[in-house]
């Protein structure tokens, strides 16, 4: 596999807290000499600090570089078994998501890189940790009766009390199945955030600009599936619809639309999670560093 890395070469000397000899930008090859660390390349803004060897991956702890590695690996096998299974992938991509955002012994973290980090650890653990106890639950309720463990299928929760005037119950289990997939959603797009920051401390040019295509992917399905839901309701609410086409096209179209997107969005995932596991697998072998094998 081809490497777009910039070559790791010592950190030029810093005086007052800038950068006074030649140093590359390790995203675009743009000479940082003269600015401050806190600054960002004036090419591709890129933080300076991140350009400096004491930011690169291949000077990070052994330890914590080789669980880089290893949530690679989980993360990408998170994707193939989400084919078939889409919510044993969800599970398994959590496991990889939490080693993957390991705050880096000794680093004085930036606080953009931070807020990325803990939101994509919380938002994918809370998310995948609540559709597996909800799905867990459903399952239940199919296999020992719905009387036996909720009394009714279609929980109920009112503001007020229960038979409060004028307020229709709301149904618990999808309010939280819904809530459930939003963490989750959110923590994916902080962890592709945070995913091109540690692609960019890898020096590879390719991987960090397919993070940034990958979050637009997913923003862009995201604004279709709902937009798709949102006819088709619109459709059938409206009256706009009836018959045949109300029973069994529409639905039937709504489905083959919703598996259309999902099925790119998987390729387009599988792609960047593919190449940021080959880059982690580069990276450790030309460190030498720890043996992963």
């Amino acid at each position: 596999m081809s490497s777009s890395r910039a070559p790791i070469t010592e950190i030029a000397p810093i005086v007052d807290g800038r950068i006074a000899g030649d140093l590359v930008c390790a995203e675009c090859g743009y000479n940082l000499r003269t600015l401050a660390l806190s600054a960002s390349c004036p090419e591709c803004g890129m933080l300076v600090v991140v350009s400096a060897r004491g930011d690169r991956l291949a000077s990070a702890p052994a330890d914590w570089l080789g669980g880089l590695w290893r949530g690679a690996w989980w993360l990408r096998a998170s994707v193939f078994v989400a084919l078939p299974i889409v919510y044993v992938g969800v599970c398994v991509s959590a496991y990889g998501f939490w080693l993957l955002t390991r705050a880096q012994p000794g680093r004085v973290e930036p606080a953009l890189d931070r807020g990325y980090r803990v939101g994509a650890r919380v938002g994918t653990m809370v998310g995948a940790a609540m559709l597996l106890l909800l799905l867990l639950g459903a399952v239940a309720a199919v296999l020992f009766g719905e009387q036996k463990l909720f009394g009714s299928w279609d929980i109920k929760w009112q503001p007020g009390g229960a038979g409060a005037p004028g307020i229709p119950g709301v149904p618990a289990f999808d309010v939280l199945f819904l809530f459930a997939h939003a963490m989750y959603l959110l923590g994916l797009l902080s962890a592709w955030r945070y995913l091109r920051i540690v692609a960019q401390r890898a020096g590879d040019r390719l991987l960090t600009d397919a993070w940034r295509r990958l979050e637009r992917c997913w923003v862009l399905a995201l604004v279709v599936l709902v937009g798709m839901f949102g006819v088709f309701f619109g459709l059938v609410s409206l009256g706009w619809v009836a018959g045949r086409w109300e029973t069994v096209w529409l639905p039937m179209a709504g489905a083959l639309g919703w598996a259309g997107v999902l099925l790119w969005l998987w390729a387009a995932t599988w792609r960047v999670v593919r190449r940021q596991w080959g880059v982690m697998d580069e990276l450790m072998g030309a460190t030498g560093r720890i043996d992963h094998r």
